[in-house]
């Protein structure tokens, strides 16, 4: 039916964790239209270092500049214990499709530590991303939107992840744009707070 083709839902989940805004007619494009990822390289995060050789920075930023879509690993030796990103300024933006596959979201947190107020991830219009078994937390765009994650891609898929105390103006834990498609799987969004709602 027509009118249900362009019912626009505003959603928002668990005190501020989640915005998701779905236009009806882009979810069905997007499931039958679905990116299917053509991997061009790996690179792996063998350490919790918020800069330099092999750290999670540096990967995105390969990561944006090889083209494709394109895989992130981290070295199963060194995260087979609990280890924490503490970041020092806002992470490159996913600009290509991009897998992200962590440890689990008990062995690895990546949070915002210093440097400002500044969102996790933000994945960039047009792109697809996984982002699996990871903790997400502290994120603080301040005026913006989005505090763990900011999704203006075509779809984000979020499975095996903790999404918890991160804060923005909506969207505490994942903001995710009109035209995007979010698929949660096995993952909580909790204690996120949304100071615009």
């Amino acid at each position: 039916m027509s009118y249900v083709r362009n019912l626009t839902l505003l959603v928002i989940v668990a005190l501020g964790g989640i915005l998701l805004s779905l236009n009806s007619t882009a979810v069905s494009s997007a499931r039958t239209n679905r990116t299917v990822f053509d991997t061009q390289a790996t690179f792996t995060v063998t350490n919790a270092n918020d800069g330099g050789a092999g750290s999670l920075r540096i990967a995105l930023g390969s990561a944006n500049l090889s083209g494709g879509a394109d895989t992130i690993v981290f070295d199963p030796t060194f995260f087979s214990t609990p280890r924490t990103i503490n970041l020092t300024g806002e992470l490159p933006p996913i600009l290509e499709s991009l897998t992200i596959t962590g440890p689990g979201a008990h062995l690895l947190n990546i949070r915002r530590d210093t440097g400002g107020n500044y969102r996790i991830f933000t994945v960039n219009s047009g792109q697809t991303a996984v982002l699996t078994g990871l903790t997400i937390s502290n994120g603080n765009p301040a005026s913006g939107n989005g505090g763990g994650v900011l999704n203006n891609g075509t779809q984000l898929i979020v499975t095996g992840c903790h999404i918890t105390g991160n804060t923005a103006l909506s969207g505490g834990g994942i903001s995710n744009a009109q035209s995007s498609t979010l698929v949660l799987t096995q993952s909580t969004v909790s204690n996120n707070t949304a100071i615009g709602v």
